[in-house]
């Protein structure tokens, strides 16, 4: 399926996500209106971690600097640092 490139995307952890017990990670793909439907996707914590990993270290570090580790009210959040949020703003 193609989808443009400003398709909202929302990835989401869920306490106890898995029949096990443990985290997982929930990967939402919001298509257009028209459509009026959702792609859903969800992994263990652990598969997730491992693919950033691997990713990363294959790749590198695609996020121009950016850093991960937000966490305020045990929530988790992506944060840039202020060079990557003005060069995506002006995209």
């Amino acid at each position: 399926m193609e989808t443009l490139d400003a398709t909202p995307l929302r990835i989401e952890t869920l306490d106890g996500g898995l029949a096990s017990g443990g985290p997982s990670v929930g990967l939402i793909i919001e298509l257009p209106p028209e459509r009026r439907a959702a792609v859903l996707a969800q992994t263990s914590v652990k598969l997730f971690q491992l693919a950033a990993g691997t990713t990363h270290v294959r790749y590198g570090d695609m996020t121009g600097g950016g850093r991960v580790g937000l966490i305020s009210e045990n929530r988790a959040a992506l944060t840039f640092s202020p060079a990557v949020a003005r060069r995506l703003s002006s995209a």
